[in-house]
Formats: C-alpha cells, sequence, structure tokens
C-alpha cells in the first residue's frame, strides 16, 4: 500500500498560492489526460515568485491520525469500511462487501488497519485517476502489456531475491477471568482513555 507522491514548483506573481490548505486536492494532468489527484501536504516558497509544492495520493490522507480499532464480531466490511477511510472516496467489489470480520483492530493510522482488513479478506487496493481507491480481489492474471511506445528513459526495477517461506501468525481474544487496572487518576469529560491491548467489560 504504497502512497504516491507529487512534487512540483510554479512560476507566478499569485501570492495566494500559499493560502491552499492541507490535503486540498490537486488534479495532476499531463498532455491534457488527467494522471491523477494529490492532496496538498506543504508549501515552500523558494524564490520571489517560485512556489514548491508537496502531495500525496488518497493513501496518504489515510496514513495521517487516527483508527481506534477495537474488538470485531462478525461485522461486514461494509460496516468496517466507512469507519476507517472517514470522507477519502472509496469503492470496493460486491463480493467482498458481506465478508464478516473477527477479531482485534489496534489503535493505528487508518492506513495500517485498512492494511489488515485487506490481508484478511484476500483483497488488493489502487488509486484510479479520480483520487478514488478501489478495492478488488487479487487477481492471477494478465492486466495488459507495455508497447515500446510506452517505454521511458529513467526507470528502473529492482529484482529482489525469491521468497521461500511466509510465517503468519494468528491470535485468538476470549474473555478471561483476570482483572487489570487500567487507568488510575481524573479524566475530563472529551480525555480518550487508550489501551495497548483488548480489553472489555470496563
Amino acid at each position: 500500500m504504497s502512497i504516491n507522491t507529487l512534487e512540483f514548483d510554479v512560476e507566478s506573481d499569485d501570492s495566494t498560492l500559499t493560502q491552499f490548505k492541507r490535503n486540498d486536492p490537486v488534479i495532476y494532468e499531463h498532455n491534457g489526460k488527467q494522471i491523477g489527484i494529490f492532496y496538498v501536504q506543504n508549501i515552500e516558497r523558494i524564490g520571489a515568485t517560485t512556489y514548491s509544492f508537496s502531495a500525496v495520493s488518497a493513501l496518504g490522507i489515510l496514513a495521517e491520525g487516527k483508527h481506534y480499532g477495537g474488538i470485531y464480531t462478525g461485522q461486514t466490511v461494509a460496516e468496517i469500511l466507512p469507519d476507517i477511510c472517514g470522507t477519502v472516496p472509496y469503492e470496493i467489489k460486491t463480493n467482498l462487501t458481506e465478508i464478516k470480520l473477527y477479531g482485534w483492530l489496534p489503535i493505528a493510522s487508518p492506513r495500517d488497519n485498512l492494511a489488515q482488513v485487506l490481508f484478511a479478506i484476500g483483497a488488493v487496493i489502487k488509486t484510479d485517476l479520480g483520487g478514488v481507491l478501489r478495492i478488488e480481489s487479487l487477481w492471477d492474471g494478465i492486466s495488459g502489456e507495455l508497447t515500446q511506445n510506452q517505454m521511458y528513459e529513467g526507470p528502473s526495477v529492482k529484482y529482489d531475491s525469491a521468497v521461500t517461506q511466509v510465517v503468519v501468525t494468528e491470535h485468538q481474544y476470549v474473555e478471561g477471568g483476570e482483572e487489570t487496572k487500567l487507568f488510575e487518576g481524573t479524566a475530563q469529560q472529551g480525555d480518550i482513555i487508550t489501551f495497548n491491548s483488548p480489553m472489555y467489560e470496563l
């Protein structure tokens, strides 16, 4: 789940360029074709009329903030994803929406917990040209073929060592009879108390 990035400089006398807010969308076009939608992260003035922008794809937004997770006992993917993705637009294949999930998602970034969900249901995620996240099943077919005129100078492909073994560890959480002191002190209305492991009957 890599995050695509976009960096570019703008030459302009318009100083209002600095008024872009964090996560404002920017449409990237090349030769009249839309390449993608990115979200502004930083703007730096590097000259009298030169501004440097850095932006990320939708997955970059999900790498921020916190998703508070929880224990899931059969909730469907369709029920869980809105809480993880928030305002980031996404589409998911209908054959995946009714899969039930069981287990614990920790307090983590929305991107990390989304990765856990995708692993559990055997799905992958892509970002389309309109900036929408598309979730679909894994596929071992050929999606297309690059022709010679689609190649350009500069790219590289890294060939890592072959994977000979994958170890997956499964955890099961059940109610126990032990009592644990989770918090001691005073809290005000609106405070959020977090734990590093799942608890019940608080």
